[in-house]
């Protein structure tokens, strides 16, 4: 795998540049998968998060964050207020009773499973 901070950088410029299509969103799906196979640091902790963030995973998300793995219960200042900042916007997204953002899925897996 890539390293994971800059290559997560640049997919989420494609991501919101593209406004998402349909390659970026496989992009993210990749770095998703490859996330989950692995043992994570706080900082591929927090890209994971973001990412199923991005893709509308919203509870995932959350669960992450608020696992005993994540540093917001450590003592690392900045890196406590960049995991709170985000799980505040999470919070914010599933408190909406009707939800707006789109929940996006990988359609190869789709497109396997049709067959």
């Amino acid at each position: 795998m890539k390293e994971p901070v800059p290559y997560f950088t640049a997919l989420i410029l494609e991501f919101e540049k593209s406004g998402p299509s349909a390659e970026s969103i496989n992009k993210l799906f990749d770095l998703l998968y490859e996330l989950r196979k692995k043992n994570r640091s706080h900082q591929e902790q927090y890209i994971l998060a973001k990412t199923l963030y991005l893709l509308g995973s919203y509870h995932e998300a959350e669960r992450i964050l608020e696992s005993d793995a994540s540093p917001i219960y450590s003592y690392e200042k900045k890196e406590k207020e960049r995991f709170l900042k985000l799980l505040q916007e999470i919070s914010k997204e599933n408190s909406f009773p009707f939800r707006t953002a789109k929940v996006y899925r990988d359609l190869r897996e789709a497109a396997s499973q049709k067959k």
